[in-house]
């Protein structure tokens, strides 16, 4: 192998500072044991160079020969220790026994797990050189400034604790670049108080190498001959992985005087501490006061959790870390520091702010510019977690409307594996004819309804938290789905690919504003028109509810309803259909059986705020089990 020359040229170099708390650089694996390199490895730094370049597997493979002519040189500013980590290895893999057969664990009858000790460098910094082709260093610069995909150390567990990129340079040798520093170096942490510093380079020539040790003649020689070593790490072939040997010199040399500038390790997240430094991450008391606001529900999604510490508290600004500001104002969080977040979206609302860099401000929940960006993010670590989720499009990006009576709600229409072209015990078929079961499913995605009103944004209203729905039957059935919050459909569908398919509709906004006195609109409702016995008789006792059957009793029900809800059914349009026993089956309580009639027809709106709660609150009993949604639309000409 032919030596890199040291005399300057129009080469490039590139400076990586990799440093932190963790670092691991794979070696050939013995058994089950995962050991680490003392220095990080040249195929180590391509999968690294990958990521900043935003490369599959297969691009990177095509660039390998262009990335290996870079000569390579690490200086081992801080050699840190190894540290060996107890790890098992699942994924159903399992140990082969002496007989042959995969042992499994007697108490579970599941696969053993695969016991491999994994080893890490602790604390240790390396400057690495890469020199070669300019446009090369400039590409790489470029990428390690604004990296595509997240940089690891060696595993994905090893993020780094300074920044990648060190700086570039031209004009440079190997081994002059071995006695500098990265021009944009920002270490944080001190070299180590050693004298000397090791390196390990690709060859250079013997001249550079006697001024890097500073001696001459045959000790020159016979230092350069001791010097030289072989590493099998150049990566040849990344699928499947070959590698490669190549000639290295790994030495000692005097340590160069360092030229970074580093800070006063006070405080590694925020620089100098103020004044008054915090001595906590937040005030518990504004904690305290923050989940009294909250009244145990997240602000987002207004779940309320049933264990209490599934909520955590957010911060809207870290100006007064330590001594957050939480007013006493029990209706409002206008002016908090704190809000309280579920597990799931306070995990995406963070994922988000590393994402984008954020600083001292952070995200607020609350405004509804980050609403569509909060769902997505929660809908992409649950799929993370669980391929099989259901893919559900974002919503709308606004979906309340305040304090003031309702203007819009939310229309979701569900897809389901169901219907008459399904055999009657399908799965789908049997969970549909259960409206237990349906009003079950459909709940999950929305919060409990409860009595109980926190701070403004907090508490969800039954009016407001409340959903209508109704089953369209047909070839495929279908349900369509009203309500004033957006709902959470990844929630209430996971593990049910039998019942819907892998990707769920966007859910729509529905005006509620659009109504004017005299409108003619078409109308569907499928209700569960009934009555309450005055006195005891065949029908029943007094005070139970029956259902009407008589035509002029179901005409003269629907009429009474219409004029509560703010219209008229428009002479000769009105439709009444029977649509036969509607059953709810319980494990606690006897079933519930009623009888569903369908009206149809054309309307004239008599009071719009009246069409709107109907549209809203639904029309008749048994709205939890799919009656009393109005459906309205407009008269075609």
């Amino acid at each position: 192998m032919s030596s890199f020359p040291s005399s300057k040229n129009d080469a490039g170099v590139l400076f990586l500072r990799l440093e932190g708390p963790l670092q691991s650089w794979g070696e050939r694996a013995i058994g089950r044991s995962r050991g680490t390199a003392s220095v990080p490895t040249k195929s180590g730094l391509m999968g690294l160079l990958g990521a900043a370049l935003g490369l599959s597997r297969a691009a990177l493979n095509r660039r390998l020969d262009e990335l290996n002519s870079l000569a390579m040189a690490v200086r081992v500013d801080r050699a840190g220790h190894v540290a060996e980590d107890y790890q098992t290895v699942g994924a159903r893999i399992g140990v082969v026994a002496a007989d042959g057969q995969v042992k499994k664990t007697p108490s579970t009858g599941e696969y053993e797990a695969i016991i491999s000790p994994r080893d890490y460098l602790v604390d240790a910094s390396f400057l690495v050189l890469l020199r070669g082709n300019p446009a090369i260093i400039e590409e790489l610069a470029d990428a390690l400034r604004n990296p595509r995909w997240p940089l690891y150390l060696g595993r994905k567990r090893c993020v780094p604790g300074a920044r990648v990129f060190a700086g570039s340079e031209t004009g440079l040798s190997l081994a002059d670049a071995i006695r500098r520093d990265g021009p944009d170096d920002d270490s944080l942490r001190e070299p180590d108080n050693s004298p000397s510093v090791r390196v390990v380079t690709d060859l250079i020539d013997q001249a550079a190498f006697g001024l890097l040790l500073r001696c001459e003649g045959n000790e020159l020689a016979s230092r350069y001959a001791a010097a030289k070593s072989y590493l099998h790490d150049r990566l040849v072939q990344l699928a499947p992985p070959v590698h490669g040997a190549r000639i290295v010199l790994d030495f000692t040399m005097r340590r160069p005087s360092p030229s970074v500038q580093r800070p006063e390790l006070a405080d590694p997240l925020f620089g100098m501490p103020p004044p008054v430094r915090p001595q906590r991450a937040s005030d518990p008391d504004a904690r305290k006061a923050a989940r009294a606001k909250s009244g145990g529900r997240c602000i987002f999604c207004r779940h309320e959790p049933e264990n209490p510490k599934r909520l955590h508290a957010h911060h809207l600004t870290y100006v007064r870390r330590g001594r957050e500001r939480v007013t006493d104002d029990s209706q409002t969080t206008g002016t908090d520091d704190l809000v309280m977040l579920c597990d799931e979206c306070h995990a995406a609302v963070s994922m988000l702010e590393y994402q984008n860099g954020f600083g001292l401000e952070r995200i607020d929940p609350r405004n509804p510019r980050w609403h569509a960006s909060i769902l997505a993010a929660r809908e992409a670590r649950r799929r993370h977690s669980d391929p099989a989720r259901p893919v559900v499009a974002p919503g709308p990006q606004q979906w309340t409307d305040g304090d003031g009576p309702p203007l819009a709600m939310i229309e979701t229409t569900i897809p389901l594996n169901a219907g008459s072209s399904f055999a009657p015990d399908a799965p789908g078929n049997v969970w549909l004819a259960n409206r237990h079961h349906v009003h079950q499913r459909l709940s999950m995605a929305f919060p409990k309804p409860g009595g109980q009103f926190a701070a403004q944004g907090y508490g969800v209203r039954r009016d407001e938290g409340g959903f209508l729905f109704r089953i369209e039957p047909g070839p495929l059935a279908r349900i369509l789905v009203r309500s004033r919050i957006l709902p959470d459909w990844g929630r209430a569908f996971a593990g049910a690919a039998w019942l819907v398919p892998r990707e769920l509709p966007a859910a729509q906004r529905l005006d509620l504003g659009q109504f004017v006195l005299g409108d003619h609109l078409t109308f569907d409702l499928e209700a569960n028109p009934v009555k309450r016995l005055r006195a005891d008789g065949p029908e029943g006792r007094q005070g139970a509810r029956v259902p009407l059957r008589d035509d002029h009793a179901l005409r003269q029900w629907i009429d009474r309803r219409a004029c509560e809800a703010g219209f008229e059914t428009v002479e000769g349009s009105l439709i009444v259909e029977r649509l036969g026993r509607r059953t709810a089956k319980m494990t606690s309580v006897p079933d519930r059986h009623w009888d569903g009639v369908r009206f149809s027809g054309q309307l004239r709106v008599t009071d719009p705020d009246g069409v709107r709660r109907a549209l809203v609150c639904g029309i008749g009993p048994a709205k939890a089990f799919g009656f009393g949604m109005l459906a309205v639309g407009r008269v075609q000409p």
